[in-house]
Order: C-alpha cells, then sequence, then structure tokens
C-alpha cells in the first residue's frame, strides 16, 4: 500500500565534534514509527543528484520507509570541510547519522542504507564498522578496495581517470551551498576554497599499494554481517571487477546482479535493459525488518548474459541477451594456449577504447568501446574460432610469461568476440604493470632477457559467443588514452594460457521494468551535448567536448550547468611526450549567487617524474572570490 509522502527540505543532523550535516527527509505522512534508509554522498542533494534522489526516495517513503539523503560533511550545505577523498574516513560520520536517526521518535530503530559509486563504498565500509542499528543495506558500482578496483589503478598501471577524477574532485569541493540553505554561503565558500588543495597529489603520490591506500580496504570480512543486495554494471568494469574479488570473502547473507549497464542505478541502467531496482528494494527492506529472510536463494548471481552486441561508442537503450542465474560466478575454467609471441606497439591502441568509467550523466554520448579492428594493427594476435555457442560468466584471466627488453614495462590486453564480418567487441580489458608481477606493495626494475610471471585478469562478463564467431585476445604494450604509458617503448615475448570462466547460468524471467515517466523535479534548459574526437596521428589525440547543460531544480529555482573538456596527447614512439588537460567549469545560479568555478589541470611525465599544474579560479556576478595555482612535481615509481 502506497502511503502519501512528506518531505522536509533541510534537516540538520549533529555530529559530536558540533559539525552539522545537511539532510533531506521523505516520510510515509501519517505512518507511525517506521525503519529509516540513509544515502549519504558528497554530490550535492539540492542539484547534482536532486533528478537522481526523485527517483528513489520517494518512492521508498511511499512504501513505508523514512528516507533520508545527506550531504557528506564539508559538501552541498553540510558544514565542515572534505579534503582528500581517499584519505577522509566518512565512517564515523555515518555511524553517528545512524545512531541519530535510530533514534528519532518517526524511527522504529531499524536503519538500512543504499548507495552508489562512493555511495556504495561506504555503505559496506560501514557495515563492517557494524552500527547496532543498521540491519540491511544495497550498494551498487562499488568498490571495496580502492586501489586495485577503481578508477586509479589497475594491475598497478596508472589509469588516467585518475587525473580526471582528481580534477573532478577538485571542483566539486570548490563549489558553495545553497544560499537558501545557508545564510553565510559566501564566507563558507571562501572557507572551502582556501582548504582546497588539488586531489591528484595523493593519488598519484602513491603508485604502490600502501597505508594510504589500506585506509580504504576491508581487511576482516567476518565483521560485514548484514544482508546485502549488491548490483554492478558491466559496462562498469573498474568498479564491476570487484565482485569477483568480494563475493567470495562474504560471510552475510547476500544477492549479486551483473547487470549490462554503465556506471548506474539499475534501475536507469545504460545501456539496457534496466529493470525496477526500487521495487526490488523495497521488498529486500520489507522482508528484513520484518525479521523474515532476505532472499529466497541468498548467494546467487543474476546477470544479464549479452549476445550478438554491436560494436559502437554510443551506448544501445536495450542490449540483447538473456537474463540469467547461477550460484555463483563460474569455477569452471575452458583454456586456451598462447602461442610464444612479440609484443611491441599499439601504446595507443585505446584511441577507441571508450571511457575507463562510462556513466552517460547527463545525457547519452560517445563513451564506450568502438569497433576494435583498427586497434589491431599494431597489436599481436591470437584467434580462436568458436565451433559452438561460449557461455562466459565471470572473470577471464591470462596467466603467462613476459620477457621484457625494458627495465619498466605494462602489458595491455583486449578480450573480443569478432563476428563473420570481421567487426570485433570489446568484451573485456586487463592491464598490468610489469614491474609490481611479484608484489604491488614493492615494484622493481625488469631485468631485461628476464621472464616475469605475471597474471592479468580481464573485465568480469556475462557473454554469449555465437557459433561461427572468433573470439580473440590482443596485447598491447599501452592502451593510451586510458592508461598512461611506461617511459620508454619496449618490446615483450609473451607465451601462455588464457582461462575462460565458462557457464551458462539458469535463464530467469525477466526482472519488471521500472515505473515509466517518474518525475524529477528538474528541467532542462539548454541541451547536454559530448563530442568525441579522435586524431590517429602521430601524435595521437583525443578530444572530449562535454557540455552537460544547464538544469533548473523547479522546487526551489537553482540553476546549475557543468562543462568538461579534456585532451590526451601522446607520441607512441616517445612515451614521455604524454600530455593531458582536463577542464572543468561549474555554474550555480540562485537569488543573490550568480556562482561559478573553473578549474584547470594539465599533466606530464618525462622518464624519471610526473609535472602537475592546477588553477582555480572562483567568480560570483564576474567578480574575483579565490584564485589559486598549485604546482607539482612527483617522482615515477617504476611505471
Amino acid at each position: 500500500m502506497d502511503h502519501p509522502v512528506a518531505r522536509t527540505d533541510t534537516v540538520w543532523i549533529p555530529m559530536s565534534d558540533g559539525t552539522r550535516l545537511a539532510a533531506t527527509l521523505w516520510r510515509p505522512d501519517g505512518a507511525g514509527p517506521v525503519p529509516a534508509i540513509l544515502e549519504i554522498v558528497p554530490y550535492r542533494r539540492r542539484d547534482v543528484t536532486w533528478a537522481r534522489d526523485a527517483t528513489i526516495h520517494p518512492r521508498l517513503a511511499a512504501a513505508g520507509f523514512a528516507c533520508l539523503r545527506v550531504d557528506m560533511r564539508g559538501s552541498g550545505d553540510s558544514e565542515g570541510l572534505l579534503s582528500d577523498s581517499v584519505k577522509v574516513t566518512a565512517g564515523a560520520d555515518t555511524e553517528e547519522c545512524i545512531a541519530w536517526i535510530a533514534a528519532r521518535d518517526w524511527c522504529d530503530g531499524q536503519v538500512g542504507m543504499v548507495g552508489i559509486s562512493w555511495g556504495g563504498a561506504n555503505v559496506i565500509f560501514t557495515a563492517a564498522r557494524r552500527p547496532p542499528a543498521l540491519k540491511a543495506a544495497v550498494a551498487c558500482c562499488f568498490s571495496h578496495d580502492t586501489y586495485q578496483f577503481g578508477m586509479f589503478y589497475r594491475g598497478g598501471a596508472i589509469l588516467n581517470r585518475v587525473f580526471g577524477w582528481a580534477t573532478t574532485v577538485t571542483a566539486l569541493n570548490a563549489r558553495p551551498p545553497d544560499p537558501d540553505v545557508v545564510d553565510d554561503w559566501r564566507g563558507v565558500w571562501r572557507e572551502r576554497l582556501s582548504d582546497l588543495t588539488p586531489q591528484l597529489d595523493g593519488f598519484l603520490r602513491n603508485q604502490s599499494r600502501g597505508p594510504y591506500w589500506d585506509n580504504r580496504l576491508i581487511r576482516d570480512w567476518s565483521k560485514v554481517d548484514i544482508p546485502l543486495w549488491l548490483a554492478w554494471g558491466q559496462h562498469d568494469p573498474m568498479f564491476a571487477n570487484a565482485a569477483a574479488d568480494l563475493l567470495p570473502r562474504l560471510h552475510a547473507p547476500w544477492q549479486a546482479w551483473l547487470t549490462p549497464s554503465m556506471h548506474r542505478y539499475p534501475h536507469q541502467s545504460l545501456p539496457g535493459p534496466s529493470f525496477d531496482a526500487v521495487g526490488e528494494w523495497i521488498a529486500f527492506f520489507g522482508r528484513v525488518f520484518a525479521g523474515q529472510p532476505a532472499f529466497d536463494r541468498p548467494g546467487e548471481v543474476r546477470a544479464f548474459r549479452r549476445e550478438g552486441m554491436p560494436p559502437g561508442p554510443m551506448p544501445h537503450p536495450e542490449t540483447e541477451g538473456t537474463w540469467v542465474a547461477a550460484p555463483a560466478l563460474a569455477q569452471a575454467w575452458d583454456v586456451r594456449t598462447l602461442t610464444p609471441a612479440d609484443v611491441d606497439g599499439g601504446i595507443a591502441a585505446g584511441v577507441d577504447g571508450g571511457e575507463v568509467m562510462p556513466w552517460c550523466a547527463f545525457a547519452t554520448g560517445p563513451e564506450l568501446p568502438a569497433e576494435q579492428t583498427p586497434a589491431d594493427a599494431e597489436a599481436t594476435v591470437w584467434d580462436w574460432p568458436v565451433d559452438a555457442p561460449l557461455d562466459l560468466l565471470g572473470r577471464p584471466v591470462a596467466d603467462l610469461s613476459v620477457v621484457p627488453d625494458a627495465p619498466v614495462a605494462q602489458l595491455a590486453l583486449r578480450l573480443m568476440d569478432v563476428d563473420p564480418s570481421g567487426r570485433a567487441t570489446r568484451i573485456g580489458f586487463g592491464v598490468a604493470s610489469l614491474n609490481r608481477a611479484d608484489s604491488d606493495r614493492t615494484p622493481r626494475a625488469l631485468v631485461p632477457g628476464e621472464a616475469v610471471r605475471v597474471s592479468v585478469p580481464l573485465d568480469v562478463t556475462a557473454y554469449r559467443l555465437r557459433r561461427g564467431h572468433v573470439l580473440r585476445l590482443s596485447a598491447t604494450t599501452g592502451h593510451w588514452p586510458q592508461v598512461w604509458p611506461a617511459p620508454a617503448p619496449v618490446r615483450l615475448r609473451v607465451d601462455g594460457v588464457l582461462r575462460l570462466p565458462v557457464a551458462s547460468g539458469t535463464p530467469i524471467a525477466p526482472p519488471p521494468p521500472p515505473p515509466p515517466n517518474l518525475p524529477t523535479g528538474r528541467v532542462e534548459v539548454t541541451p547536454p551535448r559530448r563530442t568525441r574526437e579522435v586524431d590517429a596521428g602521430p601524435p595521437a589525440r583525443v578530444t572530449v567536448r562535454d557540455d552537460m547543460g544547464t538544469w533548473r531544480i523547479e522546487d526551489h529555482g537553482m540553476t546549475f550547468a557543468t562543462v568538461q573538456h579534456e585532451d590526451w596527447t601522446v607520441v607512441p614512439a616517445d612515451p614521455t611526450t604524454a600530455t593531458a588537460r582536463v577542464l572543468i567549469e561549474w555554474r550555480h545560479a540562485k537569488g543573490p549567487m550568480d556562482a561559478r568555478v573553473v578549474v584547470e589541470a594539465y599533466l606530464q611525465g618525462d622518464a624519471d617524474a610526473f609535472a602537475s599544474r592546477c588553477t582555480v579560479h572562483a567568480t560570483d556576478g564576474g567578480g574575483d572570490v579565490h584564485r589559486d595555482v598549485f604546482e607539482s612535481v612527483i617522482p615515477r615509481e617504476w611505471n
């Protein structure tokens, strides 16, 4: 039975140090004490996530739950300061929020959590802290190990998203609160700007696993003892790969979904099909809060097995395939032998490789891998004809012996489905810093001519290759612009095996679609538009122009806009020519506020170090509020 929903636009939650966090509260109107559901993220509830929140929390409240969407400390309208997004531990604040919520007279003492991305990680880390009132949680598109599964490093190699995301977070932290909520919004804004430091320094000064990254790593999984509803998107592999590592570690009841999506909640899946994930959560929380088993079949993976997916950078509204269920990711392996071969090129093989974390935040754009045949021009390939349908469910792994001819090297792999016409669709990707093959904590120089044993996991997938197609593994010595290249060209002698996780699963009925046309309360003022241009060069150059549009929030009149420009350039014969530039501009206008924040960052690297420069310029009504320039030289650590 749906309840009428009462919304309180701003509730202040006090922390023990006197800081107050701002929250929006939705409650089933007229209901007695009810269970509550918390979402806490640093992404601004009054504008950036307003439309997404509107598809989740009102529905949960109508189903009988009180819901709070909290701005994390130092973000949105909350007090305090947000510095390094990895080192900062929001766990203590989240615990205090849960205790405060459980003590309200409108709450029956039971609390759940939902979250995606940073919010999903916070769900898992909070669960490991075992706050007494936390009874169940939903986590989507997240990582439990930020160094190994995320936007920063992969196989010890530097993902260039580390630079793009560092610039994004710096710009996020530089924005003012809502003047309708915070009277001294200019003072708070200036305090945030004065505290601002570029996020890249922390990310890039820690190129190997160590204390910095251990802050975002769960060591004792027995502490996570609440039921978990989990989901990852197969087109969001940097996070989805965490599933293969996390699921076998869980002791608590869980159910996991592998959707066809990018970095999005499943009810907003792109590519589709999407499904009514919020309806699933209503049933899940309802069972747990009523003291019933969370799942009929705990420990089950429900995956959308893709099939016949045409290559192309634009996400399709619907993907051909079948929903299947399996008791776990595949434990059986189809082993393919790699004939020994040299790999000595393809540093810029990623120019048609799409985004490291595709998500189409405000509009559909070219963010997925394009047709991959051109990238194989300088690659070493191994082909295997598909004589019968081949079903994959899990994470393929290449176990290799690699002989380098230089002291620093990386190896990038792409797994592909080649159709009878010769078009190649990328199924998965993997990369490894060979200098970290022995340990991701203590990299070492390679000895030219000496073999290195390395396992290179590729992306988690649920995929069917059709009879008559070809399974292809392609190898290159880099993957610009997704991966920062090693400082000099290298030749590798590669042999070994490719292990494929084979499992068909049991076909299941498709989950119901989400309700159509849910109101979001966000009005388009100017349309978003994204372009991605590739110049094969040399130099090889990828240019991204992402105008995310101008939007107005109907309820309170905030207008906001975002523009992001990216330029990635390298001469493949000389990897030290690699340069990256990212410019982000945010605008917020409301009443007395006409705020503009521009953050521009530049990164280049020679054989020994990275050099970065970041400028921040904030204005209000055209007048200067803050200017700053940050420059750093960061040594390379065998990377």
